[in-house]
């Protein structure tokens, strides 16, 4: 019994021993983190006060460059519709009754109209501009959506008129507590599976509420796209504070200024002359990933768009305050938008209508099928006729607004494609133009020639745009012109 108890003290003893030893780990690394925090906030501090001396003395104009036009060429006015040969009274009736093979193109039949029935989805305007957050209540703040916790900024910044009233402004934020919504916001961004253009959105959104000046809320919005590692720059137009933003992505119709070698394109408008700092962060940035993939899924306050095919109703769900996110987008290159994933209720609903129709078909059958879907389910208009300008739609965004054009309906094709028939394709480049091109199983490829062969694979083209062509048919005035292939 003694040796029993002589045991659990010298136990109890020892496990008291490796508290107190855990107690002192504890407290010296607590006071390592302290000095290297504090060791790390004075280099801050010390680059800040370097970059604040800079930004009240060395500001100077610089020149504007015109947004560049990815394809100057214009698109067809209109969607134009096969035209089909004449055949004879006698034959006409046993052509009527025959059934198109599985190794030929299914060719559509003819169809009365070129536009889709009006039981389409009323027409919907596109936003001139983001949608205002609203108010903070209660330490909550609303962005696209979702009620997420405010920022706790505590900040007072005084009017800003000149370059000085910037290098004050951004003092007083680097001698905030902004290290502490910084952590939040990075925690945001992983959560909720933000992308680069999602960041900027909701800082731009955050400081609506928090400051009643433009030039306040600008200067907030690049100090911490900044202290998250971005290459976002601000300029004067006259009195007036305009964000820059530099992309890995090519970035179209958007006017831009270049700085040390860097492209930067206006987030806005620009009027008159911009002076830009010339000093520039004493850290590395990196230029914005304006990548689709990971934005804002969240299945929240959806949408419906009707759309009728043959007689058939097809109801298709999206989520509109990610419409309204998409739509905030600027202008990419094609690859971004064929490649593109969509939001998981639009994908169910998608499949949930159009895999029943593709039952018992062969790959070429069922890209036939969902080519006319794609033909004669959507109203075709230019984007300056709809918008007065250019504008790429995301796949999801076809089932948002009330028209489309050529690259629009490839896009969402190509996501049908690729998704219900688990086909390769490529897009098809044309000069005023865009269709798309796929690779179907040798045992099952089309009759006619190939519109292109790309990576040792040949491809036929489906033109969503060709109103009731088939697979491997071309418009006539794209006959004999040479098609870039768009890999994504």
């Amino acid at each position: 019994m003694m040796q029993s108890l002589f045991i659990i003290c010298s136990f109890l003893l020892g496990a008291l021993a490796q508290a107190d030893d855990f107690d002192d780990m504890q407290r010296e690394f607590e006071t390592f983190s302290g000095e290297q925090q504090r060791s790390f906030q004075r280099y801050y501090d010390a680059n800040d006060a370097t970059y604040v001396q800079w930004l009240s003395e060395q500001w100077q104009d610089y020149q504007q460059f015109s947004g560049v036009v990815r394809d100057p060429v214009p698109k067809p006015a209109g969607a134009p519709a096969l035209v089909p040969e004449r055949v004879p009274e006698e034959k006409a009736e046993q052509q009527s009754e025959a059934q198109p093979r599985a190794d030929q193109p299914v060719a559509s039949k003819p169809h009365v109209a070129t536009k889709p029935s009006q039981a389409v989805a009323a027409r919907v305007t596109k936003p001139a501009e983001l949608t205002r957050s609203e108010p903070i209540a209660q330490s909550k703040h609303r962005f696209y959506g979702a009620v997420w916790p405010a920022p706790n900024m505590h900040v007072e910044l005084t009017a800003i008129h000149t370059e000085v009233d910037v290098a004050a402004g951004w003092q007083r934020l680097s001698h905030s507590d902004f290290q502490r919504d910084i952590t939040v916001l990075k925690q945001q961004q992983v959560d909720h599976r933000l992308s680069d253009w999602a960041v900027l959105q909701l800082l731009r959104q955050q400081a609506e509420p928090l400051f009643e000046q433009h030039n306040q809320r600008q200067l907030y919005v690049w100090f911490f796209m900044t202290k998250l590692g971005y290459q976002v720059q601000l300029g004067f137009d006259d009195e007036r504070l305009v964000l820059l933003f530099a992309s890995q992505q090519a970035v179209y119709e958007k006017p831009f200024y270049r700085l040390g070698g860097q492209t930067f394109y206006v987030l806005g408008t620009v009027k008159g002359q911009l002076r830009l700092p010339q000093a520039r962060y004493l850290h590395d940035l990196q230029a914005l990933d304006l990548r689709f993939a990971g934005t804002l899924y969240r299945p929240t306050d959806t949408q419906q768009r009707v759309l009728e095919v043959d007689g058939k109703r097809f109801t298709i769900t999206t989520v509109k305050p990610r419409n309204r996110f998409l739509d905030s987008y600027p202008q990419l290159d094609l690859q971004h938008y064929l490649g593109a994933p969509i939001a998981a209720v639009t994908a169910a609903s998608l499949k949930q209508q159009l895999l029943p129709e593709l039952t018992d078909k062969t790959p070429l059958e069922q890209v036939s099928w969902l080519l006319r879907w794609v033909q004669f389910g959507f109203e075709y208009q230019v984007d300056n006729d709809q918008f007065g300008e250019e504008n790429y739609f995301h796949p999801e965004e076809n089932f948002v607004f009330a028209a489309n054009d050529c690259e629009d309906r490839t896009f969402i094709l190509s996501w049908l494609v690729r998704e219900l028939v688990g086909l390769t394709v490529v897009g098809l480049n044309y000069p005023g133009h865009v269709a798309l091109a796929v690779a179907f199983p040798v045992s099952m490829e089309p009759n006619s020639p190939a519109t292109l062969e790309h990576g040792g694979k040949p491809y036929w083209i489906a033109d969503p745009t060709y109103i009731g062509a088939g697979v491997g048919q071309v418009m006539p005035q794209y006959h004999g012109v040479e098609a870039q292939p768009i890999e994504f």
